[in-house]
């Protein structure tokens, strides 16, 4: 199936499919399919809501335009390889900052008779990556010269891009770097015509004065390591780089972020910007989500978030710390709640925390609801398939109940006896919710033995306070073979033949002799 059928099958519901996803992917394909898959349910969503014309969801769906370039921003990382030139790495990231909308945008000057005009206007579409726009503009106002200057920067920079040499001898970019230094001595060029020739010669004094957006500032930065990477290719002088942003650039970049009022749009900033200098760890542990997000966009950043950190540790091998399990605990711990219950997601993103958390969270969710025995199978079978430990949570969650529920019996006062058999009612709603708690330790043979010790406590208690229903209703509950299971696994120890013989004698005084081997 293709992603919009998974989300389609999911009944639209973003959180299942991305666990879908996550779960189904098999890791030898590589990080670029699954990001691509991310990035397409993404934009799968964003289109069925407004499609629906849900008006209150408008919220998701700003948020989701910027979730998408974020995965896509990850394929494309994902694709590079340390191997590859310098000036491929950079290329890609420049041509992604392209097709970003900007958050504050260029207004182009109206005032036709502004020499910088055009400028400004060649600037914003070489910025936006439409070079044909910028070329055919310069062509139109009779430019030869700064047209051919620009085609052969864009020339250079579609080569390096597609991994080709440039057509450059030394001496003839030595001679063209000097008549560059005479061109920037005049002292009447405007703003944009120096950072126009700061694009071509990747000189970013000359740009950063116009760029007006963090967007800007990113590209202008990928723009001059493109450039300087086809002078060291020129120079003979290439060497191994990476494609990281600085941290001078990061602040620069930050200085132009007028989104301070949209916590989303700034969240997404921040994201990228972790991407690209290779912090995503530290810009995790920073996280407090508690502070940035209201209730309408919580819910969607621990989805985000979650999927951001599996990646990380799957793809990537970054180890998860106390915050990145915090979140995925949170976010799976939403997802047992009364109106959201969806338990698939839960035990997937369960599965990724430490056996300690994973035991107290799926316990907790298993503690919450009344499950019917078919339900409890079905909830144990499927912890299972994420590699829960279930032997482990099936004992928590039974002891727990358990344990509970005889402190409370012993804590009240004691009732009158009365006659041996009693009506319907006599298994209190208490009562029969320790049973249902109960029956976890019968859903695996490594728990039988504990069962058995359980049994023989709740029996106890039952006779003593003259519930002779309730010992019976526990009896009933043991399969046949719980006997002979354990004593196969638990041969030797004084301990079994003392709990067997109680349960037995149990039997025999409940059931009647006959009936133990029914």
């Amino acid at each position: 199936m293709n992603t919009e059928q998974i989300l389609s099958a999911c009944d639209f519901d973003l959180d299942l499919a991305f666990v879908n996803i996550l779960d189904s992917h098999q890791k030898h394909v590589g990080a670029s399919r699954l990001l691509n898959d991310l990035a397409s349910l993404v934009r799968c969503r964003s289109n069925y809501i407004e499609r629906i014309k849900n008006r209150s969801k408008t919220y998701e769906r700003e948020f989701l335009s910027q979730e998408k370039h974020i995965w896509d921003l990850l394929e494309i990382v994902s694709r590079i390889q340390p191997s590859d030139p310098p000036a491929v790495q950079c290329s890609q990231i420049k041509a992604f900052i392209e097709g970003l909308p900007r958050s504050n945008k260029f207004s182009i000057l109206k005032n036709s008779e502004n020499i910088d005009s055009l400028n400004e206007s060649i600037f914003e579409n070489i910025r936006c990556g439409n070079t044909e726009k910028a070329i055919e503009i310069s062509q139109n106002e009779d430019e030869p010269w700064r047209t051919m200057l620009l085609m052969r920067y864009i020339d250079d920079i579609n080569r390096v891009k597609n991994g080709d040499r440039v057509d450059w001898l030394p001496d003839q970019r030595t001679a063209w770097r000097n008549t560059y230094e005479l061109i920037y001595s005049r002292d009447n060029m405007s703003r944009y015509e120096s950072a126009l020739h700061g694009i071509i010669m990747g000189d970013t004094k000359h740009v950063l004065p116009v760029c007006q957006s963090w967007e800007d500032v990113v590209w202008t930065y990928y723009n001059a390591r493109v450039l300087a990477s086809i002078d060291k290719q020129i120079y003979g002088l290439e060497g191994r780089s990476s494609f990281l942003l600085n941290d001078e650039f990061v602040k620069l970049a930050r200085t132009k972020d007028d989104s301070i009022s949209n916590a989303n749009v700034l969240f997404f900033h921040d994201v990228a910007l972790a991407i690209l200098t290779g912090n995503i760890h530290q810009f995790i542990a920073k996280l407090d989500i508690n502070e940035r997000f209201d209730t309408q966009t919580s819910e969607l950043t621990l989805r985000f978030l979650s999927g951001l950190i599996i990646y990380y540790h799957v793809y990537m091998n970054e180890p998860l710390t106390n915050q990145s399990n915090a979140i995925l605990r949170r976010y799976a711990e939403l997802n047992g709640k009364q109106n959201v219950l969806r338990p698939k997601i839960l035990a997937y993103y369960a599965s990724h925390l430490p056996k300690t958390l994973q035991v107290d969270l799926v316990s907790n969710f298993l503690s919450n609801f009344n499950w019917d025995e078919d339900e409890q199978s079905i909830l144990f079978d499927m912890g299972r398939q994420f590699k829960l430990d279930m032997v482990s949570i099936a004992r928590r969650t039974a002891t727990k109940e358990i344990e509970s529920f005889m402190k409370e019996e012993n804590s009240t006062q004691r009732r009158i006896p009365r006659a041996i058999h009693f009506d319907d009612d006599d298994i209190s709603e208490r009562a029969k919710r320790c049973l249902r708690s109960f029956k976890w330790l019968l859903m695996d043979e490594a728990l039988y033995f504990e069962a058995v010790c359980f049994a023989n406590q709740l029996i106890r208690h039952a006779l003593a306070t003259k519930h002779n229903q309730l010992a019976e209703a526990v009896l009933s509950t043991l399969p046949v073979s719980i006997t002979n299971v354990c004593v196969l696994q638990l041969r030797r120890k004084t301990a079994l033949s003392d709990e067997l013989n109680e349960l037995d004698n149990y039997r025999r005084i409940l059931l009647g002799e006959d009936e133990k081997y029914a």
